[in-house]
């Protein structure tokens, strides 16, 4: 995944783009045409990179998703009447099946902190590679780290990396609310999810947010989800 592209997804007017999603819309070699060249270029200076007289190539951009063209539905501060507004600030990206999986964090806190319109949640979306939408579901907290379980067909997201962080797992359609126990010792948050040999690792963030964090706090759990939606953490790294 090409994280540059990734966190550059709302510089680009909350167009989701990433090494993955140009691959579907079709990357050029710029070394023959002009039109990639002059694209590289303004790359080039919009990073502040030299370009004059250097041979290379580029990628060509093209939208597929879009959040503004996109809504959710909120009571303000959970309470009151049913607010609409657009989708926004896309964060990870994933592929699973042929389709992308985008999180948008619509304002919500690194905490769960309410947004300023009054949004608690954020949107996972699904797409076809074209950027057709599938599917979306709410989630309360801020969508922050994304993985996929190619073998169980599981797309996993971690909501909250500061604090009062849980996770969200979406299969066949359905999404599964997931409370870590026991209470995560190092006493932060989780983000980046990874699935290895068939464990799910998560990164346990912002240690001590929640309090002083011992010395020994891990920095990886492995996580087992089980009928009960509990998501059972065991320390791997420390």
């Amino acid at each position: 995944m090409n994280f540059y592209s990734l966190r550059t997804a709302t510089w680009l007017s909350a167009t989701v783009v990433t090494a993955s999603v140009l691959g579907a819309a079709g990357c050029t070699n710029s070394s023959s045409s002009s039109s990639s060249s002059a694209s590289a270029s303004a790359s080039g200076s919009a990073t502040g990179s030299p370009t004059a007289g250097a041979a290379h190539s580029g990628l060509s951009l093209k939208q597929v998703v879009l959040g503004t063209t996109l809504k959710h539905s909120f009571q303000p501060n959970g309470k009151g009447a049913i607010m609409t507004e657009s989708l926004s600030q896309p964060d990870d990206l994933e592929v699973l099946g042929g389709n992308l999986y985008v999180g948008f964090q619509n304002g919500v806190g690194s905490q769960g902190e309410v947004s300023t319109s009054g949004n608690l949640d954020s949107t996972l979306g699904e797409f076809t590679p074209a950027g057709s939408l599938v599917k979306q579901w709410d989630v309360k907290g801020k969508i922050d780290g994304m993985g996929v379980d190619s073998a169980t067909g599981q797309v996993i997201a971690t909501v909250n990396e500061d604090s009062n962080s849980s996770l969200y797992a979406v299969s066949g359609g359905t999404i599964t609310h997931y409370t870590y126990t026991p209470s995560l010792p190092h006493l932060g948050g989780t983000d980046a999810v990874a699935v290895y040999n068939g464990k799910i690792l998560i990164s346990a963030s912002a240690p001590g947010t929640g309090g002083k964090a011992p010395a020994s706090a891990p920095a990886v759990y492995t996580v087992t989800l089980n009928a009960g939606t509990k998501a059972e953490c065991r320390s791997v790294v420390r």
